[in-house]
C-alpha cells in the first residue's frame, strides 16, 4: 500500500474538517438572507492554487498521464476549487456574500441538471465515457459546477464595480 492509495481518505478527513469550519456556529436559521457562512481566510485562495499546482505536477510526473492518475487530478482540482471558492475576498461585504450564495445556488442547479442529463444519456447508451469511470465522471460534473460558480461570482463582482 503506497501513499496514493490512502490519499483519498486523508483528503476526505481534511474536507470534513473544513466543512465543519464553514458551517454556522450559531443557532440554525432557515432564512437565506440571515444565513452567513464562516468563510476561510483570504490566504486559503493561495493554498488552493498551490494545491492544484502540486497535484497537476504529480499527475504529470508520477502518473505519466494515465487513467489511474485522472481520478487523482479531478479529485484534487475539485478540492482546490473548494478552497478557492469558500475563501474570503480582501473586501468581503454583504453584497459579495449575496452574490456568493446566488452563485452556489446556480452551481447546484447546474450540477443537478447535468447529472440528470447524464443519467438520461447513460440510460439510452449514447454517452459512455471511455476514459472515466462513473465516480470520476460525477466528480468532473462537480468541478464544472464549481467552475461555473466561480465564473458567476467574479463576473458579477466585475460588472458591479464598473
Amino acid at each position: 500500500m503506497n501513499f496514493f492509495d490512502i490519499f483519498p481518505f486523508i483528503l476526505a478527513v481534511i474536507f470534513m474538517f473544513l466543512l465543519g469550519w464553514l458551517l454556522p456556529k450559531t443557532g440554525k436559521t432557515y432564512d437565506v438572507l440571515k444565513m452567513h457562512l464562516d468563510l476561510f481566510p483570504h490566504w486559503f485562495k493561495w493554498i488552493g492554487i498551490v494545491w492544484f499546482a502540486v497535484a497537476f505536477t504529480v499527475f504529470l510526473f508520477v502518473f505519466h498521464l494515465n487513467k489511474s492518475g485522472l481520478n487523482f487530478l479531478v479529485l484534487n482540482t475539485n478540492f482546490s476549487l473548494f478552497l478557492f471558492l469558500f475563501s474570503r475576498e480582501k473586501r468581503e461585504d454583504e453584497f459579495s456574500e449575496q452574490i456568493r450564495l446566488k452563485a452556489f445556488v446556480y452551481a447546484f442547479i447546474s450540477f443537478i441538471g447535468v447529472i440528470i442529463i447524464y443519467g438520461a444519456l447513460q440510460e439510452s447508451r449514447w454517452c459512455v465515457p471511455v476514459i472515466f469511470n462513473e465516480f470520476t465522471f460525477v466528480l468532473v460534473f462537480l468541478g464544472i459546477a464549481l467552475i461555473s460558480s466561480l465564473i458567476y461570482f467574479y463576473m458579477s463582482i466585475f460588472y458591479s464595480n464598473k
